[in-house]
């Protein structure tokens, strides 16, 4: 099976926080992320993605579940979700979990499985805790790929660098 690493750099681009009041610094928020996938295999490189997440922080940790599209250099695309946990530190935002791609088209089409993701957010936080417009989001990923078209990823294992 086609193994494939890399990482992703991107920004929020749209973001909506609601502060609750059943607890003291509770909050529920929403945002879509855009940026480029960076993988030594050309079929990921550079492809386009974007990712939405929601929040529901408790003291700027919880939990946050989302979808993801990610349209490649050759016009096919990959999509999914995901669910992780995040914890803050630091004015740092870690999202530590998993995704799972639940479809694709172009030679993407069948496009299986799934693996272990780490996103970092680093910016200011609003005294709600919504991190601003201005982060910066760095993302790692190492998946085994199944694809019913096996000529369309190479067999190769990339460590995250």
């Amino acid at each position: 099976m086609p193994s494939i690493s890399g990482s992703f750099s991107g920004n929020i681009t749209q973001q909506f926080g609601l502060p609750l009041n059943d607890q003291s610094n509770h909050l529920l928020g929403i945002a879509e992320v855009n940026g480029t996938q960076n993988s030594p295999d050309p079929l990921w490189n550079d492809s386009k993605i974007t990712y939405w997440g929601v929040n529901d922080l408790l003291n700027g940790e919880g939990s946050q579940t989302g979808y993801f599209n990610n349209v490649h250099v050759d016009g096919g695309r990959d999509f999914g979700t995901f669910e992780g946990k995040v914890s803050a530190a630091g004015g740092t935002m870690t999202v530590e979990g998993t995704f799972k791609f639940t479809g694709g088209d172009g030679q993407y089409r069948g496009v299986t499985g799934g693996s272990h993701v780490e996103r970092c957010l680093r910016t200011g936080q609003s005294p709600g805790g919504l991190i601003t417009r201005r982060a910066s989001v760095r993302s790692r990923f190492a998946v085994e790929r199944k694809h019913h078209q096996t000529q369309s990823c190479r067999n190769s294992s990339i460590p995250i660098g």
